[in-house]
């Protein structure tokens, strides 16, 4: 009976989130950020050198505050710590993974439109905040939704914001994390992830318990060595892969902004570090389902798929035997002979221009009858009359030695 039920309701699920992961997400990331960056006349550029001067122009790191709140470093350390956690580890890895090197530079784009975004939603809870007599501030999208929709439209946004944003942080998206990081730590030092999750609880009680003021001594005092950390993760993890593998990360710039419109380039990359074309390989149920098989990079390996696997395998050994044979054939019928070569030297014997691969390829061909690729061929720079071997390479591990002879 469940079974049923997911197969049944998996691909509406499927069909929703791709409708609004493809269009309707992206259209409102890029669509807002761009209205409101032409709308502020670009303020993530134009205020930045004033946005940081009054974010870092205060800074401590024992917990006090500014005026009769919060200061400016303590607000934006509580922000960062809202917005960066293991979500931004994991959705950006798995952005990757599934989009392939391009997806970065999408992030960078909507991460810059955003910052106007991200302005405008702080510019908005200042405007429509409200002090109660006791000195209480109360504000955020609740307010400002209520603010711009009046009546009960406005109202049954409100209720709908707060009621999704309740669910999506309170218990989704802490659910999602703490999952996260209860299965990181019982994988990488073997602690139980329900001593993690109870960990997690003693912490957030204790900041959380202590008010707006305790959460933000503990957030500017977190934030700056948690960005500390992810700066110099990131820095080893790239110095790594320049040691261990510098042809996985060569042109990597080039890769991500190549392939930031290129679906297929995408496509290629997203399956590169799961195997190669015609390789019987392991992948998770929900990767295959939702992207290898419809986007027809995969099949299943079923009896059918099995069999057609086993005959390209066979008709591909069958190729590469003939190759063989007939590279060994040529290797024989080349092998200790000799070509000849006319050129002009001047009176020092030092001929006009060298003679090159192209030219002992085409007296190969010439006098033997194989053709012969002048990449193939390698030998010593002839510069002047007399005797050369020459090495031609017909096949992996099959090759064959020519004399070149260079006269006038």
């Amino acid at each position: 009976m469940a079974s049923s039920f997911e197969t049944t309701l998996f691909p509406i699920v499927q069909t929703i989130n791709e409708y609004l992961s493809n269009y309707v997400l992206v259209i409102l990331l890029l669509g807002i950020g761009i209205w409101y960056t032409i709308k502020t006349r670009c303020v993530q550029v134009r205020c930045f050198k004033e946005g940081w001067n009054r974010v870092f122009g205060n800074i401590t790191l024992n917990g006090k505050k500014g005026g009769d709140g919060m200061s400016s470093f303590q607000a934006l350390a509580t922000a960062i710590a809202a917005q960066v956690g293991t979500g931004i580890i994991v959705g950006v890895a798995g952005a990757i993974l599934t989009g392939g090197p391009g997806a970065v530079f999408w992030m960078w784009v909507i991460s810059f439109f955003g910052m106007a975004t991200i302005y405008a939603e702080a510019t908005l809870a200042q405007e429509t905040r409200i002090v109660e007599i006791d000195g209480t501030i109360k504000g955020g999208p609740v307010y400002y939704i209520t603010t711009a929709f009046k009546g009960k439209f406005g109202k049954f946004l409100a209720g709908f914001f707060a009621v999704a944003i309740t669910l999506a942080l309170g218990f989704m998206g802490c659910m999602v994390q703490s999952n996260s990081i209860g299965a990181t730590m019982e994988t990488a030092f073997g602690i139980p992830s329900w001593v993690v999750g109870i960990v997690l609880i003693v912490i957030c009680a204790f900041i959380f318990l202590g008010g707006v003021q305790r959460l933000a001594s503990v957030t500017e005092k977190v934030v700056p060595l948690m960005a500390a950390v992810f700066l110099f993760g990131g820095l080893i993890v790239l110095a790594f892969g320049l040691f261990l593998a510098e042809d996985l990360v060569d042109n990597a710039t080039g890769e991500i902004l190549a392939e930031a419109a290129d679906e297929k380039g995408i496509d290629d990359i997203r399956v590169r570090f799961l195997g190669k074309k015609g390789e019987l390989v392991n992948a998770s149920d929900g990767y295959a389902r939702n992207f290898l098989f419809p986007k027809k990079l995969a099949v299943e390996a079923n009896a059918t798929a099995m069999n057609e696997l086993k005959n390209r395998e066979a008709s591909a050994a069958h190729h590469i035997a003939e190759e063989k044979s007939a590279a060994a054939a040529n290797a024989a019928k080349i092998n200790g002979g000799e070509v000849t070569i006319h050129a002009k030297a001047g009176s020092n014997g030092k001929l006009f221009g060298a003679v090159t691969s192209k030219e002992i390829a085409a007296e190969i061909n010439s006098k033997f009858g194989v053709s012969i690729d002048k990449k193939k061929v390698s030998c010593d720079d002839i510069k002047s009359y007399g005797s050369f071997t020459a090495e031609v390479k017909l096949y992996n591990g099959i090759t064959a030695k020519v004399t070149v002879s260079v006269e006038e």
